[in-house]
């Protein structure tokens, strides 16, 4: 008898038609399917005549199920594993199970498939060449203002998630931090009947929202990267020679520590350049 294979299988994040012929095949073939939330899942299941029936695993529980679950594969039964919606491990439950079951010796593999990120970039149109996924930032605190400060100085689409209840007061802290020309794109319910897109100003989005009595459904939310700042020349548009500017501080006994970051804010250079050039230099 082989070793089973523990499965992360993609799930729709709307409409139920949203799921791969592999990924039905899998559910179908697997022993046993772990979910998130077993009422969704079964609804999911029944529609495509799975008749397997859930059992409950989510982030409360996830490191409980562990042993049970590598007890299952090493009788060389397999395993699938999803979540309410999109991939399992991905601002979902999944990530404590995969590291133990590899870490066990067992088989992971992934059935890829739908995703809130990809298709609110793509709606967005700044999809482009790079992105950075922020997934739920920190409900409050220090922690949040830190986040939406390193947004802010992307130069790349970022992606949040966000519920309908914060929605306004975290469109409220970007304006304040980023400004009201900030640009962003919310997608919410995709691929459900009710789907709703908005793209404009980060001002211009809050005060629509701000006019209706309830939001409702999960928000996906693009920000628009911000313009690359560069740092300004010298006077003159020339820049010091670098080794007669290290002599001469070294000569007035400043130490190499602090001649990097003096080479590094006067040349306009990287720490990293700095550092290699000063440390030669010795």
């Amino acid at each position: 008898m082989g070793e089973g294979i523990f499965y992360l299988c993609a799930t729709p994040i709307g409409n139920l038609e949203d799921i791969t012929l592999r990924a039905i095949r899998i559910l179908k073939e697997v022993d046993y399917i772990g979910a998130e939330d077993t009422r969704w899942s079964r609804k999911l299941l029944d529609h495509y005549g799975i008749k397997k029936q859930p059992f409950s695993c989510f982030v409360h529980n996830e490191l409980q199920r562990a042993d049970w679950i590598l007890e299952r594969l090493q009788e060389g039964e397999s395993i699938a594993l999803i979540t309410s919606a999109g991939m399992p491990g991905v601002s979902d439950p999944g990530n404590i199970l995969v590291e133990r079951v590899l870490q066990a010796g067992f088989e992971v593999d992934v059935i890829p498939g739908p995703s809130a990120v990809t298709a609110a970039l793509a709606l967005s149109g700044w999809g482009g060449a790079e992105f950075y996924f922020a997934g739920f930032l920190p409900r409050q605190g220090k922690k949040r203002e830190e986040n939406l400060k390193f947004l802010e100085g992307l130069t790349c689409p970022a992606v949040i998630f966000e519920s309908p209840h914060r929605i306004i007061a975290t469109l409220e802290e970007i304006e304040e931090i980023m400004g009201s020309d900030r640009q962003v794109f919310l997608a919410r319910e995709l691929t459900k009947v009710h789907q709703e897109t908005l793209l404009g100003k980060v001002g211009e989005i809050m005060s629509r929202l701000k006019d209706r009595e309830k939001i409702k459904g999960e928000i996906t939310l693009v920000i628009r990267g911000g313009e690359k700042k560069e740092k300004p020349g010298p006077e003159g548009g020339v820049y010091p020679d670098k080794e007669k500017l290290l002599e001469k501080l070294l000569q007035a006994g400043v130490s190499r520590k602090d001649v990097v970051i003096i080479l590094q804010e006067v040349l306009n250079l990287s720490r990293n350049e700095i550092y290699d050039f000063v440390h030669k230099k010795k």
